[in-house]
């Protein structure tokens, strides 16, 4: 049976990326991608990752496909569009520049709460 996670971690061996440093840069807990504890990918976490590893999601979450091939430009483009009015419930009454402001809030906060889990788990709470 076929594991969007072993896909994952497949992957990340491939490239020298640590799974870590991949659940951080995503903003996921420490230990998300655990495939004892998680065997499929739900599709926003799937999106998040295969951008972040320049694959095309279904390649993450059916094993099927080019592994290595990213999507065009204006596919990617067009699939962080469809995200944003997602996050926001499907919302699209924003100006470019207030999707580009809005999103860059969410990616700070992501890496601040990431930040924040580092800190927790190292014990330093200041």
């Amino acid at each position: 049976m076929f594991s969007s996670v072993e896909c994952v971690r497949a992957l990340c061996r491939q490239r020298g990326v640590p799974i870590s440093t991949l659940e951080s840069d995503c903003g996921f807990a420490n230990g998300y991608l655990n495939p004892k504890k998680l065997k499929k990918l739900p599709y926003d976490r799937a999106v998040k990752i295969a951008g972040y590893l320049d694959v095309p999601v279904e390649y993450l979450l059916t094993g099927e496909g080019a592994k290595k091939a990213p999507l065009p430009e204006e596919e990617h483009r067009d699939a962080v569009e469809e995200m944003k009015a997602a996050f926001w419930g499907g919302e699209q009454d924003f100006s470019q520049e207030d999707w580009d402001e809005m999103w860059a809030d969410v990616a700070d906060f992501a890496k601040f709460r990431a930040e924040q889990q580092r800190k927790r788990r190292n014990g330093n709470t200041t």
